[in-house]
């Protein structure tokens, strides 16, 4: 159970695809991404989330039970989650739940300049207002884009055959 939590904040992925992960179900190690069956709107198509290294790397480590396809076959139903979780907070520290994952990895994801419909494609939703809840943006991150677009009235001395190119 080690390798569930820190997964989770790696993927993105909610509680219940991580806990019914299969071995044989996904290709996983060699395509470097999951493929879920995806719900709602996306309904007979297929999720793909992206593995990073770190989560290759753990995935390629983590021990296999004879027998037993399932990723986490120690991980039998949400109770379980629940107890592994309360685990996790009293090790790590950590006082938030286990969905708060995805938040964290969504804003993460923008942070590092995802492009916003690749998330929403990760994720599963399908409409902005739902990427608007799980995105916090802090006035530090928003501080970093704050001289992106800027006109200034003294240009810089340019080359004038620059200049007979502007429209």
């Amino acid at each position: 159970q080690r390798l569930y939590f820190p997964l989770m904040l790696n993927t993105g992925l909610r509680v219940t695809p991580m806990r019914l992960l299969d071995w044989e179900k996904n290709s996983f190690l060699q395509e470097r991404y999951l493929r879920f069956p995806a719900k709602g709107k996306y309904a007979g198509k297929w999720r793909t989330v992206p593995l990073n290294d770190f989560s290759i790397h753990m995935l390629m480590n983590h021990p296999r039970k004879e027998g037993e396809t399932k990723v986490f076959h120690e991980v039998k139903s949400k109770s379980t989650v629940d107890t592994a979780w309360k685990r996790f907070k009293k090790d790590t520290g950590f006082s938030y739940t286990p969905h708060n994952l995805r938040s964290n990895y969504a804003t993460h994801f923008m942070r590092n300049g995802g492009e916003l419909w690749k998330l929403m494609r990760i994720m599963g939703w399908t409409d902005y207002s739902t990427a608007q809840i799980y995105l916090a943006f802090s006035p530090e991150f928003i501080e970093g884009d704050r001289n992106r677009v800027q006109f200034d009235d003294k240009p810089e001395k340019s080359d004038p055959a620059e200049d007979r190119n502007i429209v």
